[in-house]
Formats: C-alpha cells, sequence, structure tokens
C-alpha cells in the first residue's frame, strides 16, 4: 500500500468496523490516505475494507499512542462513548 495523499502518514482507526469508524476508514481509504484498523475480529474487517486497510486485532476500549500498534502511525481516530 502507498500512500497516494500527499498525507505522509498513517491513520490508526480504532473501532473501525462499528459505524463511525466504518466511514472514516472509507472516506480516509478515498483519498488515498494510509489506513491501519484496531479492531476485536479480523473477519469482520476483512469483509469491509479487504486487503485496502493494514489490520491489528485486539480487545482494548482504548488505545494508547505508547503501544505497538501506533508504531509509524502519524494520527489516531478513536471514539468510545464511555471511557472508565
Amino acid at each position: 500500500m502507498a500512500d497516494k495523499s500527499g498525507y505522509g502518514g498513517r491513520v490508526l482507526v480504532a473501532g473501525a468496523t462499528g459505524r463511525t469508524g466504518s466511514r472514516v476508514v472509507r472516506r480516509l481509504l478515498h483519498y488515498g490516505v494510509l489506513v491501519r484498523v484496531f479492531v476485536r475480529s479480523a473477519e469482520k474487517a476483512l469483509e469491509m475494507f479487504g486487503g485496502a486497510v493494514e489490520m491489528s486485532v485486539g480487545k482494548s476500549r482504548i488505545v494508547m499512542p505508547s503501544e505497538g500498534r501506533s508504531k509509524g502511525v502519524r494520527r489516531l481516530f478513536q471514539r468510545s462513548d464511555r471511557i472508565h
């Protein structure tokens, strides 16, 4: 995957298979931005995005920037209704 947007970075979208997250991913892909998704279900993400995204699978509710899944990422998109 190559960045075709001119953005020059990768965006990590947590909760990418949800309603809001999936819209964000599709919009970023539309503009040619490199996307890494953080999801609970690899199968669901593959069904939704195919090979157009990098994938990280886990169950954390909050993604911390220091975690390995955010290596090489310039921006993080994360939406949460509840933060504990």
